[in-house]
């Protein structure tokens, strides 16, 4: 594991201090003042493109630990909340990178469904191929044009997984955005 958190650990442990002050929660800042403050990488997955975790851990000093002791599980739930709303951003830098063509998630993505399985385990509901009661087949939904600057290019919608299909999917969504 060799990916580095954003910000060096002072930087956390001053910002993460500030946040406990303004919410008016002094006995925790002053926890954070007197712990070891540490980032560590604790996991990867290589999906889409890389997700990195990290666990910022707090040792304490055993008397200051010994005296928190009875209400830890608490502290620690509170200390977590505060840090996943201040560093959560970094879940989605990878949507920076569309930035410079007028993507905008808040604006632009309405609401995500995410199926995800190995290659070429798609096990699609009756229906999903050729629809059913007189209705479109799902997939012809996301197939047949864009979806406002959106075009869905998948192989699990080809219907068979393979190379091939996964270019002409790709050509296919792309021909569709450019209007071809």
């Amino acid at each position: 594991m060799d990916h580095y958190f954003p910000e060096d650990g002072e930087t956390v442990r001053a910002t993460l201090i500030r946040a406990l002050e303004l919410k008016r929660l002094e006995a925790d800042a002053r926890l954070v003042r007197l712990g070891s403050l540490s980032i560590e990488q604790t996991g990867y997955d290589n999906w889409n493109g890389g997700t990195y975790a990290f666990a910022i851990r707090l040792r304490l000093p055993l008397e200051v630990f010994v005296q928190v002791e009875p209400d830890l599980e608490t502290i620690e739930q509170r200390l977590l909340k505060i840090s996943q709303n201040l560093w959560r951003e970094h879940e989605n830098d990878s949507l920076d990178m569309f930035a410079p063509g007028g993507f905008d998630p808040r604006r632009d993505i309405a609401g995500i469904i995410l199926n995800r399985w190995g290659h070429a385990y798609v096990n699609p509901q009756p229906g999903f191929f050729f629809g059913v009661n007189g209705k479109p087949a799902p997939r012809d939904v996301l197939r047949n044009r864009p979806h406002g600057r959106i075009a869905f290019a998948n192989i699990d919608l080809a219907g068979a997984s393979d190379h091939r299909n996964s270019i002409r999917e790709a050509d296919r969504a792309v021909e569709q955005l450019l209007g071809v």
